[in-house]
């Protein structure tokens, strides 16, 4: 199913999902598919969730990686000359 999700959903540029954060079954297969956890927040329905994001446009997973500190410097954003510097 949840490659039929990811799928119908090629045109967007980023997927997100929410889970309670004791939901561990979902949340592992999700993060094995790909998905970034990319926040926590509180809901008043389920109480405490995660937030997890499937990146479908590479410059924005490789802007991610770089705010988060994963990476030093997306690949994009080097020019031919200062590739040894990224």
């Amino acid at each position: 199913m949840l490659e039929l999700m990811l799928e119908k959903t090629r045109k967007y540029d980023s997927v997100d999902s929410w889970h309670h954060i004791l939901n561990n079954r979902v949340i592992a297969t999700k993060l094995r598919y790909g998905f970034n956890i990319v926040g926590f927040d509180q809901s008043i329905i389920i109480g405490p969730r995660i937030n997890m994001r499937f990146f479908n446009n590479d410059k924005l997973y490789e802007l991610m990686k770089f705010r988060t500190g994963l990476v030093k410097m997306p690949e994009f954003h080097c020019s031919e000359g200062d590739k040894n510097e990224c």
